[in-house]
């Protein structure tokens, strides 16, 4: 693997549920996320963001907010997979061309 999924790897931080409370309000989400609250208020009216409501107030599982996490550092690492593989690619083709140039 590169330099660069490895750093990404090592500066991940994992949230934990044991380390939040067991439900979120939409501004902690907001604050935790840095998803504007329309947006997250629109997904929870679409299902996207599962949710409970307790009188007025809307809280969301931790468990959505530690999901939402793993999905994304996934979507980083295979990013980064993609990278080098693309550099490789390009690596080899660009050298198999210098070999098919005349020498002077």
């Amino acid at each position: 693997m590169s330099y660069l999924l490895s750093s990404v790897e090592t500066t991940e931080t994992q949230l934990s549920e044991s380390t939040l409370p067991s439900f979120l309000t939409i501004a902690e989400l907001v604050s935790l996320t840095k998803i504007s609250r329309q947006t997250i208020c629109r997904k929870i009216k679409s299902g996207e963001i599962p949710h409970v409501k307790v009188g007025s107030r809307i809280l969301i599982p931790t468990s959505f907010l530690v999901e939402l996490e793993k999905k994304a550092w996934s979507n980083v690492n295979a990013d980064f997979v993609a990278l080098e593989h693309l550099k490789r690619k390009h690596l080899s083709i660009r050298t198999k061309h210098l070999n098919i140039l005349p020498q002077t």
